[in-house]
């Protein structure tokens, strides 16, 4: 009889946690990079309730009128033909597309809509002009008219460089003192690239625009509120 009872607790005691645990994965806000309902610092919540931004589950969900809306892009995976398409058309048709990535994960999207700039995939690192470390690199910007008057500069996290990138379609550059690490050694060879070198550049394709921005992690909520970067 008491083996019987026993067994009983253990099972309520086991389903009882089991739900609780259910529970708790449920109303848990996600920690996953860049999730718009993750509260974390590298989520995006905060960016999304400032100006209403709504995540998409898949290309399909896209806007049909495109004049004027914006997609936020960062890609971590291969793009389908079909969704290289629709992403054209999206541009062509009028959309803004803000594309954010410092792995080199874009070029695959920059070389289908024919345009020659390109994500370096390789760290920018600043000794000098940075925010903390090298790896937090200060930006500035090359066109006053891009954002409001009081803001003079951003800063960076882990992020590369654009290449290929014209003068007059730069946005924002590093400083004189960055170099891009091709050799993964964290310090300058002389050989590799110095500043100041393109970090957000915009292009005219169609009738709408492609944004580039070397650091995605400019959108995550502890590097919203650095400096200007809001």
């Amino acid at each position: 009889s008491c083996i019987v009872k026993l067994h009983r607790f253990l099972v309520i005691c086991t389903v009882a946690v089991i739900i609780m645990l259910v529970i708790v994965v449920w109303f848990f806000p996600s920690n996953d990079d860049f999730r718009t309902e993750n509260p974390f610092w590298n989520g995006t919540r905060d960016i999304s309730s400032s100006y209403s931004v709504s995540p998409l589950k898949s290309m399909d969900d896209l806007s049909t009128s495109y004049q004027g809306a914006a997609l936020i892009l960062i890609p971590y995976l291969d793009f389908t033909a079909v969704e290289l398409e629709e992403l054209e058309s999206f541009v062509i048709q009028g959309g803004i597309l803000i594309l954010a990535d410092d792995y080199g994960h874009g070029n695959q999207i920059l070389k289908y809509l024919g345009l020659k700039a390109r994500f370096a995939g390789q760290a920018l690192l600043d000794p000098l002009s940075n925010y903390k470390n090298k790896w937090f690199p200060r930006i500035s910007l090359t066109i006053s008219s891009f954002v409001p008057n009081d803001v003079e500069s951003l800063v960076f996290n882990h992020a590369t460089a654009l290449t290929g990138v014209e003068i007059g379609d730069t946005l924002a550059q590093s400083s004189s003192f960055s170099f891009l690490d091709l050799d993964n050694n964290q310090e300058w060879n002389g050989d590799e690239p110095t500043g100041p070198m393109p970090v957000i550049s915009r292009h005219t394709l169609g009738s709408g625009q492609v944004i580039l921005i070397s650091d995605p992690s400019i959108f995550i909520n502890s590097a919203v509120k650095k400096e200007n970067n809001s």
